[in-house]
């Protein structure tokens, strides 16, 4: 029985606050079954390489070989520090890009020549 039907399944929809919701839940019940050991941790560490795949096209692009996608959301210098912590509380001044839109695309300033270079906050400082 199909209850109710809306939307192209293979579209990514944006879900602003529900993120934090499902992060919350989630995280909680890692906690719970161990999986997380401290929120104070850095979530480099719990993090495996992330291979995208091409929903749009229907096809995954790691089937080429030697040319698999792999996102490491967690990486580099800035990402580096942020813990289980600063995302609950929503203070990670995470950067990057998913789907396809930079991190800034959500709250641009109103000069776009401050979009691609914006101050970085160290993570835990800013909401």
């Amino acid at each position: 029985y199909i209850i109710a039907e809306w939307g192209e399944p293979f579209r990514v929809d944006m879900t602003h606050s529900v993120t934090k919701s499902f992060l919350t839940t989630t995280v909680g019940i890692a906690y719970d079954q161990g999986l997380i050991r401290d929120v104070n941790d850095k979530v480099d560490s719990y993090m495996a390489p992330i291979m995208v795949m091409e929903f749009d096209e229907n096809d995954n692009k790691a089937d080429e070989i030697g040319e698999a996608k792999v996102m490491q959301p967690f990486k580099g210098d800035h990402n580096s520090k942020i813990t289980w912590n600063h995302l609950l509380r929503q203070t990670s001044d995470w950067e990057g890009s998913l789907w396809g839109k930079p991190d800034w695309a959500d709250r641009p300033s109103g000069d776009r020549a401050d979009w691609i270079d914006r101050d970085r906050f160290e993570p835990g400082t800013e909401w």
